[in-house]
């Protein structure tokens, strides 16, 4: 009886120590993802300004006008280059595997070529190579990474770049989302203003086309750094959720470790009073 009181304290104790870790980590998780908030509130406003601006010069160029060379297809090659942006660590529920899920999907889509991955985050990385894909490169830094690809892209390496990533919608809403980055294609946006069909097309100094040069540039750095913090606020999220279901569960755990140690403790009480009664009578 002595030991299994023994073995069921020291299980509440474990127990109370899980709950108080998991708990931890879903303050942080939280804490983290109202910063991660703030970057995506920020850069949304400045990738719309940047947007504007970009429609505004299209709007400006002679019809069918090709505008960048980054808006060009690239003809022949056979290698695509795939940025995946996953977590350095794990609890955070299925976000890494389900990120997995959709590269596997992607390179099964895109057989006829060859997939270079590029990897943010340890967790994805080290499964990648489990899963022996190749090629298949670690990102450390995403500073730079842009100009890096858009180089690739304009000496002909790849024949077009895409975002893998999780997209960020609410708190309790993330969606997997894999986005062409290179060539650009589209430039899909709404200004905050107006729509830029209803904009009325300013003079542009010194033209369209150079404003476009300075712009699209630093539009594909902003698309790269907008999946990254986007993946980062959804791995907050996912981690939060996970982690408050964790405590949750250890709290539950607890409270019936507790009830059964008070009424095994109980039990021991009164089968030793009971003993002490009967040695009276002997």
């Amino acid at each position: 009886m002595a030991t299994a009181l023994s073995d069921i304290k020291r299980r509440i104790g474990t127990t109370a120590q899980i709950r108080k870790v998991t708990s931890t980590l879903q303050k942080v998780a939280g804490a983290k993802l109202v910063q991660e908030q703030r970057r995506i509130a920020n850069a949304d406003e400045y990738t719309g300004r940047l947007l504007d601006l970009l429609h505004l010069a299209e709007r400006g160029l002679p019809s069918g006008a090709l505008s960048h060379p980054l808006m060009q297809p690239r003809a022949g090659g056979n290698a695509i280059a795939l940025l995946v942006f996953g977590a350095d660590r794990g609890l955070c529920g299925t976000f890494n595997a389900v990120l997995m899920t959709a590269v596997s999907t992607f390179v099964e889509q895109h057989r006829d070529a060859t997939v270079h991955l590029l990897m943010s985050g340890k967790v994805p990385y080290k499964r990648a190579v489990r899963q022996q894909f190749a090629p298949l490169e670690w990102v450390e830094q995403i500073d730079g990474l842009a100009d890096r690809m858009m180089a690739a892209f304009g000496s002909g390496m790849y024949r077009d770049v895409h975002l893998l990533y999780w997209d960020f919608i609410t708190r309790g809403r993330q969606a997997i989302t894999v986005r062409q980055l290179l060539p650009v294609t589209a430039l899909d946006h709404t200004s905050s203003a107006a729509a830029p069909a209803a904009l009325v097309s300013p003079p542009i100094e010194p033209s369209p086309q150079a404003l476009i040069d300075s712009l699209l540039p630093e539009y594909v750095r902003r698309a790269i750094h907008d999946a990254f913090h986007k993946s980062a606020a959804s791995e907050h999220a996912q981690r939060q959720l996970a982690m408050s279901r964790a405590a949750d569960n250890a709290g539950e755990m607890l409270a019936g470790l507790r009830k059964r140690y008070s009424r095994l403790r109980q039990e021991n009480i009164t089968t030793e009073m009971l003993e002490i009664v009967a040695g009276m009578y002997r």
